[in-house]
């Protein structure tokens, strides 16, 4: 689902702006809609359809990526707290640690980029490593699954805020909505987990009409 397609502007973007606006006023009147983040949970139902639209079948892989980056950036982040240190040298005059949790940041963001060169790499460093190797390697067509460049920077972002303690982990539905967003998930920009968790979202009527007036400009372009 293209943004300039009739779908998504005429039936995708109306139904979820309305919506949202409803829950928003709902939110406003029922303490439990705010409880649990209802107008965050819409918008993260309707990034998920907006992904699933154009790629179904990576969907669950999608949603397992995500909350195994989440656990692995709340395991940084206690770790970090923690101050946790291995010794890596010892002697009689000094002795020198090495940081847990960049130990598990260095593997959680060597995962990343071993998804992201898999799916975007592959076919250019099968070739090369073939003719080094002088052994035949037989690869498959591989589909990247969508944005997953974008995907695979804001997951590192992620990982490298909280472990420099520059945002906390959030919880899992702040997550969610980081990676899912539809208006950034297929073609960025990409948004530092820092920005995105310390920032303050006010709604007024001023920033909708500069928002749909920054969307017009766009479709313009």
């Amino acid at each position: 689902m293209a943004f300039t397609t009739q779908i998504f502007c005429f039936i995708f973007l109306p139904i979820m702006i309305i919506s949202y606006f409803c829950f928003y006023f709902l939110q406003k009147r029922c303490n439990f809609l705010q409880k649990i983040r209802s107008t965050d949970i819409l918008l993260i139902m309707f990034s998920i359809v907006f992904y699933a639209w154009a790629c179904f079948n990576d969907v669950l892989v999608f949603l397992a990526y995500i909350f195994i980056l989440y656990m692995l950036g709340v395991l940084i982040g206690k770790v970090r707290k923690q101050g946790l240190n291995i010794k890596i040298y010892d002697n009689k005059n000094r002795s020198r640690f090495f940081s847990v949790a960049l130990i598990i940041t260095l593997f959680s963001c060597a995962l990343v980029a071993i998804a992201l060169i898999h799916f975007k790499c592959m076919p250019i460093v099968a070739p090369i490593f073939e003719f080094l190797s002088k052994t035949p390697i037989k690869t498959d067509s591989i589909i990247a699954p969508l944005g997953i460049s974008f995907i695979a920077f804001s997951a590192i972002s992620y990982l490298v805020d909280v472990y420099k303690g520059e945002a906390d982990e959030g919880n899992f539905i702040d997550f969610l909505l980081y990676m899912t967003l539809f208006s950034k998930v297929v073609s960025g920009p990409i948004v530092l987990w820092r920005d995105y968790k310390n920032q303050t979202a006010t709604i007024s009527a001023n920033r909708f009409i500069d928002g749909i007036t920054r969307v017009m400009i766009g479709f313009s372009k």
